[in-house]
């Protein structure tokens, strides 16, 4: 395919124990996976050759799809891989065939089929430290002589106490519970019905954070004495019809719904952050005990539905194409909420006697509509030359409201959250909308059936919208859509009739009005603004071998300058200024990635059963949290260790993550609390420890 992609097969997921998609992500070379600025599950950032975004309240830049369904939300991509084929990332806008939101790149999850031609099934029971527990059960049982089939997973993961914490608490501790189910049927010679259906519930203690002060003074000990986390509950369904003609041609009929629920409270920072701020509202202000940013909630309900319709020409013509239209509807509700407590309010601020807390709600509600039709194809001059090229035009519309609220009335916004000269807005209706297109075109040359090259220019959009957040200013709640062109010249070979691979690809991104997550510590204010130009050139390279005596290597390595081309007027990390940002380095995105995997396999004499290792080790270069490129985390590398046995009957797997507990931030962010150094206002999260366990499965 003339695609930069990695292809994630169950064995690599069990070679380094990736049992999360975020886990493949940040596996991935010129792939990126972050916890955002705050850690945790609350903003996720997902980013492909430098192309992505933390936002929590716009379109995502990577798409990722499940079994063909798009998840157009990004806290949806926070699941557990369960009962898995294979999982693709295909790096450049893929807008022809996948839509919009995908111009960094599309990642598709491929679940497991229910197959009327077998039955099978296995029980996979596991431990390890910090109160890791795993277990995941399957069964796929035939029906109706072969006709049918329905196949049934169900997956529990938990990992306990990670951080240690002066306060007490389990740091950490995630809790996951995963089915599926799925069901073939055959109506007829022609005709297919696949239907799936899949729920998730997560519980996350996972974004506690400590000074960076006492993180670089070695301190690895928690100060928390708040919440920190909540619980993600996903699902959705599929319905898949295809219809295969004697002429050859292929008609597809994909339904698709999606769901998503947060709720997610959190103390702002560890015990003692804001004492300054408390004793200057105590002392001047004439608050008693007063608690600034004593916790803060966030909850978003999401849901989505989606149709597609696709028609397929036969395979093995000169001309090829596929054809369809598309559509979807999505509705979204947001509230974003941050408290103040005190034990007896001020007079000099009269709405706070009332009551011993104030708080401040920030709710938007959106409905999102989506229409396309979409065309891409390929046509084979000779068995040496192809040329390839589609086109996607769509039009999106959004609707938006929007209202802050307290507990303590308007009189509480409006004395404790003025600023001199300006006006709060408390409301706010606005309407978006695009008729946009993307398109797509290339040429391939076949050196012979295993070599080629090819060169290929494809577009990315993402879709404009609205924010919620405390504003000031009217204007600054809608920005632009966003869009690339990317330009590609790739090669793929294979040698030693296939037992090596070598795919290398170099690419060219221009990026125009990107939307980035701004943040001003002097206004609570996190907006999402337009920076005019960005632009990512690099290149990837994926070398991969297999041999007769059981050794298997690859080595993948990505380079991606993704930086600022215009943004003059962006917010400085301390807030309260602006800075030309031109120049500075993408926040999140390493320049270097590389994952190099080696392993051995050997039959043993007794039971058939073969021994396996892997030892994997993962690099990023360094990176930076914050638009300044102040905010900085140190390039470092991690190792991962399986050792298995395995026959048809059981497998046993020991593995280890990071095994050199190699030590890192997982997030940076600047919070203003007056204290003494810049260090001491910046809060950090933890990448994960040292983990390691086993794994027992036992196949029936």
């Amino acid at each position: 395919m003339p695609i930069s992609m990695e292809v994630v097969s169950p064995q690599d997921l069990k070679a380094s124990h990736m049992t999360r998609l975020e886990d493949v992500i940040a596996a991935t070379p010129n792939a990126t996976f972050s916890t955002g600025q705050v850690g945790g599950s609350l903003s996720p950032f997902f980013s492909i050759r430098g192309v992505g975004s933390a936002e929590i309240e716009t379109d995502p830049s990577v798409g990722v799809f499940v079994d063909g369904v798009p998840l157009t939300l990004t806290h949806g991509y926070l699941n557990n891989l369960l009962d898995v084929e294979q999982v693709e990332v295909l790096r450049g806008p893929q807008g022809t065939l996948y839509g919009r939101n995908t111009l960094g790149g599309a990642i598709n999850v491929t679940s497991k089929k229910a197959d009327p031609s077998k039955q099978e099934g296995y029980i996979t029971i596991g431990a390890g430290n910090y109160e890791h527990y795993r277990t995941e059960v399957m069964s796929n049982m035939p029906l109706w002589d072969g006709k049918a089939a329905v196949r049934v997973a169900f997956g529990y993961n938990q990992t306990g106490h990670v951080w240690e914490n002066y306060e007490g608490g389990n740091l950490g501790k995630q809790n996951n519970y995963q089915g599926r189910l799925s069901w073939f049927m055959m109506l007829g010679e022609n005709t297919s019905v696949d239907f799936s259906s899949d729920i998730q519930k997560q519980y996350r203690n996972d974004s506690a954070r400590m000074s960076k002060t006492d993180y670089d003074d070695g301190n690895k000990t928690f100060n928390w004495d708040g919440s920190s986390g909540g619980d993600i509950s996903s699902g959705g369904a599929k319905l898949e019809v295809n219809h295969d003609f004697d002429s050859g041609y292929k008609l597809t009929s994909l339904t698709g719904y999606r769901s998503t629920a947060m709720d997610y409270k959190q103390a702002y920072g560890p015990k003692g952050y804001f004492d300054i701020i408390n004793a200057q509202h105590n002392t001047m202000m004439g608050f008693t005990n007063f608690q600034f940013k004593k916790y803060g909630t966030f909850s978003e309900s999401f849901g989505q539905i989606s149709q597609e319709l696709r028609l397929a020409s036969p395979e093995n013509e000169a001309f090829k194409y596929v054809a369809g239209v598309y559509g979807d509807f999505n509705r979204a509700d947001r509230l974003n909420s941050q408290t103040n407590g005190w034990d007896k309010g001020s007079p000099w601020v009269p709405s706070t006697l009332s009551g011993d807390h104030g708080s401040i709600d920030l709710r938007g509600q959106q409905n999102a509509w989506s229409v396309a039709a979409f065309g891409n194809a390929s046509y084979d001059f000779n068995q040496y030359w192809q040329v390839f090229g589609g086109v996607r035009v769509g039009y999106d519309k959004k609707e938006y409201e929007f209202n802050t609220s307290s507990n303590l009335g308007d009189a509480y916004l409006d004395e404790y959250w003025r600023i001199p000269g300006k006006t709060m807005i408390k409301n706010y209706d606005g309407e978006w909308d695009k008729l946009y297109w993307m398109p797509r075109g290339g040429i391939k040359y076949s050196f012979d059936e295993f070599n080629n090259v090819y060169f290929s220019v494809s577009t990315g959009y993402k879709a404009g919208g609205f924010n919620t957040s405390l504003f000031y200013d009217k204007p600054a709640f809608k920005y632009d859509e966003e869009t690339t062109v990317n330009y590609e010249l790739g090669m793929k070979n294979s040698f030693y009739d296939g037992r090596i691979t070598l795919n290398t690809a170099l690419f060219y991104i221009d990026w125009r009005d990107q939307q980035v997550l701004a943040y001003d510590s002097s206004t609570n204010m996190t907006p999402i603004i337009n920076a005019p130009q960005s632009r990512s050139y690099g290149f990837e390279a994926d070398l991969a071998g297999k041999f007769d005596n059981g050794i298997h290597a690859s080595v993948g390595v990505g380079y991606a300058d993704a930086t600022y081309v215009d943004f003059k007027n962006a917010p400085a990390t301390a807030g309260g200024r602006t800075i030309n940002a031109s120049g500075n380095q993408q926040q999140y995105h390493s320049k270097f990635t590389g994952r190099s995997t080696v392993g051995y396999e050997y039959e043993l004499p007794w039971d058939k059963l073969v021994a396996g290792i892997d030892l994997t080790f993962r690099y990023r270069s360094n990176y930076y949290y914050d638009i300044e490129n102040r905010l900085e985390q140190a390039g470092y590398g991690t190792f991962d260790l399986n050792l298995g046995v395995k026959n048809d009957k059981y497998e046993v797997n020991l593995w280890g993550r990071n095994l050199l507990n190699q030590a890192a931030t997982a997030s940076q962010f600047y919070v203003n609390a007056m204290n003494p150094s810049y260090d001491q206002n910046t809060l950090v999260t933890l990448i994960d420890p040292m983990m390691f366990g086993v794994d027992f499965t036992l196949k029936f």
